[in-house]
């Protein structure tokens, strides 16, 4: 009987010390699952704040007549209505017989034409923080008008609007741009003298001015002046009011009051 006892103490004994093992063990896989979700949520927060400091508001849209989209630097787009949100980085999207108006934060305006392509590449601005005041915006396709904000008033040097053929750099200005990239892509325009306009950027001031500037050169134009720049190698030029293209808009994209409660 002895034998019989002292066997079946090393068997309970044998049991006890598994238990803790398998105990010990299943700690173990507790831990490692708990560290797995810290961690995910770690790299969750990051990636969130990370987003949000490099795709700022930029601004809202406060007007909209028929169709805008926005496009994020990963590809994705969205349909945009009035008081949607535009992000730095977005590529904004008109198609045919649609205008948008944008608010950006410093109280610029733009105004997106038709069949148009915009992209917001940086859109820095803080009230109190003018030194580091940055606006970028590229100009891809088709035209815009611009109206400037603070940034642009207070360090105009940093407002920068870009096309393939010369970027504009503004005094605190109102301008229109009308890009036509081919022979038929502004075959539905006409300038002041009624005829179309040539392949080219096209430049219109209605207040303040601008300086168009290219590798092969740069010119001012003021408040009434217009400009033209043939390809990003023709040097930019002022063009007689009489042969000039204003960039026009409709009417529900005058006012530049009637949406402040959007933005």
């Amino acid at each position: 009987m002895s034998l019989y006892r002292a066997l079946q103490h090393y068997l309970s004994v044998n049991l006890f010390f598994n238990q803790l093992r398998s105990i010990s063990a299943n700690r173990e896989l507790l831990q490692m699952k708990l560290l797995n979700i810290l961690f995910r949520s770690l790299i969750l927060t990051i990636t969130v704040i990370f987003s949000c400091s490099v795709f700022a508001e930029a601004g809202r849209v406060t007007h909209l007549s028929g169709n805008l989209k926005a496009q994020n630097s990963a590809g994705e787009q969205r349909t945009l209505a009035i008081k949607s949100a535009i992000d730095e980085g977005d590529t904004l999207i008109t198609s045919a017989d649609s205008y948008a108006r944008i608010k950006f934060i410093d109280g610029a305006n733009l105004i997106i034409r038709p069949n148009s392509l915009i992209k917001i590449e940086d859109y820095r601005f803080d009230a109190n923080k003018p030194e580091e005041d940055n606006v970028s915006v590229n100009l891809i396709k088709g035209s815009l008008r611009s109206i400037t904000g603070l940034v642009g008033k207070r360090n105009s040097d940093r407002h920068r609007t870009r096309t393939v053929n010369a970027t504009i750099g503004i005094r605190g200005t109102h301008f229109g741009l009308l890009l036509c990239q081919s022979a038929n892509s502004c075959s539905s325009e006409t300038n002041l003298s009624g005829d179309t306009p040539e392949t080219g950027l096209h430049i219109d001031v209605l207040e303040g001015g601008i300086t168009a500037t290219n590798q092969e050169g740069e010119v001012e134009i003021q408040q009434g002046e217009f400009g033209y720049v043939a390809s990003p190698t023709s040097a930019p030029v002022k063009v007689a009011s009489s042969d000039g293209t204003r960039v026009p808009i409709i009417p529900t994209m005058v006012d530049p009051e009637a949406s402040d409660d959007g933005c």
